[in-house]
């Protein structure tokens, strides 16, 4: 049984052999194909270096906080008739931020005079009037013995008068000292106008020496006035020009103020030296 299987492997084996051989005597005979060589050259370019200008630049978004902020308050109470900077202007201390109106102060002192007035009235009439009691009683006294008794009350009642006489009198001499506290505050704010005068005449003229400045470099050319506003912070010379005239508006109010201050302690000094006066007419 093995040697039949062994004898049809080999006949099978010769077969293929023998056909394979068959084919490749028939098959056609290949040609060979020339290659052609490939052109492996660089091509290389020169150039000569230059030397340019690198700029980096980023932008960032950001925001500005105050390290600290400050809260000004007057020092008297009233309506406010003028102000002179907006919400986000730049101040300095000294400034005038606002004028306020004096007439509620200028009514208060003159029912402060009102008062001294009536009260030195009344104090007369009641010094009389003890005066009077005292002179009857001393009479009445070397005459009745019976009224002596009448004549202490009168005493009484005048010597009360009295006394409600000199509290008035005591609300005159407050009165008068109020006064006298308003012309100090009107001093004071006399002082923060020429202050702030001052600061804006001294802000006005500068930016006019500016501006004559940029006239005389724009005069050279249009060059010349651009590379002085890029110098000196201005983009524009509309720009300086704004500033100017808000820098001549804002010294046109400080005058306007100072005059208002000025005219405001010319009346409270008069009305001080009333009630002043008034008062020493009373205690004498």
């Amino acid at each position: 049984m093995k040697k039949h299987l062994f004898r049809r492997n080999c006949a099978v084996f010769l077969a293929i052999v023998t056909a394979s051989a068959t084919m490749q005597a028939c098959a056609p005979a290949q040609t060979e194909v020339k290659k052609e060589p490939v052109d492996q050259t660089i091509e290389v370019e020169t150039t000569l270096p230059e030397v340019r200008d690198v700029s980096i630049s980023s932008n960032f978004a950001g925001g500005v906080e105050a390290d600290s902020q400050v809260v000004v308050m007057s020092k008297v109470s009233g309506e406010v008739t003028q102000k002179n900077y907006e919400v986000g202007d730049h101040v300095t201390a000294g400034d005038l931020l606002f004028t306020i109106d004096d007439t509620s102060a200028k009514i208060a002192v003159e029912q402060a005079a009102a008062g001294v007035n009536s009260a030195e009235a009344g104090l007369g009439v009641q010094e009389a009037n003890r005066a009077t009691v005292q002179a009857s009683a001393a009479e009445t006294l070397g005459v009745i013995a019976t009224n002596e008794m009448q004549l202490a009350n009168a005493v009484d009642s005048a010597n009360a008068g009295v006394k409600q006489a000199c509290y008035s009198y005591d609300s005159a001499v407050e009165s008068a000292r109020f006064a006298e506290d308003q012309v100090t505050r009107a001093e004071d704010n006399l002082d923060d106008a020429e202050k702030a005068k001052k600061k804006a005449k001294k802000a006005y003229n500068e930016l006019k020496d500016l501006q004559d400045s940029y006239n005389s470099a724009a005069r050279k050319g249009d060059e010349q006035g651009q590379d002085w506003l890029k110098k000196n912070g201005y983009s524009s010379a509309s720009q300086l020009s704004s500033a100017v005239s808000s820098a001549k508006s804002a010294y046109e109010s400080a005058k306007s103020a100072e005059k208002s201050m000025e005219t405001a302690l010319e009346s409270a000094k008069l009305q001080r030296e009333t009630t002043a006066n008034s008062a020493g007419s009373a205690q004498m």
